[in-house]
């Protein structure tokens, strides 16, 4: 992609940013929203000849589309600061099951986020948050008994 992409799909600042916001609002709403780079990289390409195809065009070649070096670093930092905030309260609490079951409901995410299209795993990580946040309250309701910590 960086090799042939600034010919095929000029670069697009803060392009993962933008399809971010866009994305829940219905293409009905909104007909130019943007689309993601692993869609309009082979449609760009010519590779629709045989139907729709879409290609996880990876981590760097995602930031090198939102503006290559100026986007990198602070992307790179703040997706390390995430993983780092997680690794800490792991760390710190290890026999939680609700974090477990978050970490583990959206770990195969951050796994394939360095393969596919940032932006989608970035979202598909952000809802698992979103569901697991009352998961977690209606849990901790149905499964501890009120007088458990009663002294």
């Amino acid at each position: 992609f960086i090799e042939i992409g600034k010919d095929v799909l000029p670069p697009s600042p803060l392009h993962t940013v933008k399809w971010l916001v866009g994305n829940p609002i219905p293409r009905a709403w909104w007909p130019t929203k943007p689309e993601g780079v692993g869609l309009m990289f082979p449609r760009d390409l010519g590779q629709f000849r045989y139907g729709k195809v879409n290609w996880g065009v990876g981590i760097i070649a995602q930031f090198y589309y939102d503006g290559a070096l100026y986007v990198m670093i602070p992307f790179g930092f703040a997706l390390g600061a995430v993983m780092r905030w997680f690794d800490h309260m792991l760390m710190t609490q290890p026999n939680n099951t609700y974090l477990l079951a978050l970490l583990t409901g959206f770990s195969a995410h951050w796994v394939a986020l360095s393969r596919g299209e940032v932006g989608l795993f970035l979202l598909q990580s952000f809802c698992v948050f979103l569901f697991a946040i009352p998961f977690y309250g209606l849990a901790r309701r149905a499964l501890h008994s009120p007088t458990q910590y009663a002294t």
